[in-house]
């Protein structure tokens, strides 16, 4: 009788243990690998801090605009701080000159005395204690942002006690990227002495304080960055945007960068408003296509 001989167990062995090796070393690559990308994924998503380099964040990087929002966005009711220099400070109705004067009377008209409006003020305060915002705030219900780098200015504004205006003690980015200044900070420790420090400042574009602020709807913009309004108004993604009038300073403008600025915002739609410019302030209104 033929017998069928056992089959040696021994070697099948080695096929399932390299088929359990095989398996044990694609699933540990493929576990390390997956951990890594969350490492990765975890550090994008950490809370950006002020000693953050900021230098290379893109304008509406979530992480930019929350950190914007919880560090340098200040209700309104801030208060000022007492040991800071203070210039003079003048009612909403005092001191006014006729210009001023004429240029409240033209924005009331622009706006029809519209109630209720939203506005954004760079730069705010930063000519001779006037402010046009202030007036549509205190006469017809506006609100909005006051955007203002000098640590001095910037305490001035908070006296003023605006009731409905956020504020930011920032500078606005000439680019797409935050940036830092330092500016002088004068400290009064004597009437008859007054040490200087230097206080760093970040500028942030345009577009990601509105991003932080919660609104890119304006309906009136005004922009006074000291020369540089061309290159912060470049920075805008004006598809994203909607901004009804911009009133810009235009006293210390080069006419080059001045027809680019112009050739800009007339190729956004907007149009140069004669009747409520004068030789230092442009307005500009967007019209309807």
């Amino acid at each position: 009788m033929i017998t069928s001989c056992p089959v040696n167990s021994h070697k099948r062995i080695p096929p399932i243990v390299a088929f359990f090796g095989t398996f044990s070393l694609v699933m540990t690559i493929l576990f390390l690998t997956t951990d890594l990308k969350a490492r990765k994924t975890h550090r994008k998503n950490l809370p950006l801090k002020p000693n953050s380099d900021l230098t290379s964040v893109q304008q509406d990087n979530p992480q930019l605009i929350d950190f914007i929002r919880h560090n340098f966005i200040n209700p309104p009711g801030t208060l000022a701080e007492s040991n800071t220099q203070q210039g003079t400070l003048t009612t909403h109705q005092d001191g006014r000159t006729m210009t001023e004067n004429w240029r409240l009377n033209r924005v009331g008209a622009l706006f029809r005395n519209k109630t209720d409006g939203v506005f954004v003020d760079v730069g705010a305060y930063g000519d001779n204690n006037f402010s046009m915002t202030e007036y549509l705030e205190d006469a017809l219900n506006w609100s909005g942002l006051l955007i203002q780098p000098d640590p001095v200015i910037y305490n001035n504004l908070l006296l003023r006690k605006r009731s409905q205006s956020f504020s930011a003690n920032t500078c606005v980015s000439p680019t797409q990227y935050p940036r830092e200044v330092s500016f002088k900070n004068p400290r009064e420790e004597s009437k008859t002495q007054t040490t200087v420090e230097y206080k760093r400042v970040f500028c942030f574009p345009l577009y990601s304080l509105l991003l932080a602020y919660n609104s890119t709807k304006i309906d009136l913009m005004c922009i006074n960055a000291h020369g540089f309004e061309f290159q912060v108004l470049r920075t805008l993604p004006w598809p994203k945007i909607d901004i009804t009038a911009l009133s810009i300073a235009s006293n210390k403008q080069d006419r080059i960068v001045w027809k680019k600025l112009t050739y800009l915002l007339e190729s956004q739609s907007y149009k140069l408003m004669t009747d409520f410019s004068n030789e230092n302030y442009q307005v500009f209104l967007k019209i309807s296509k």
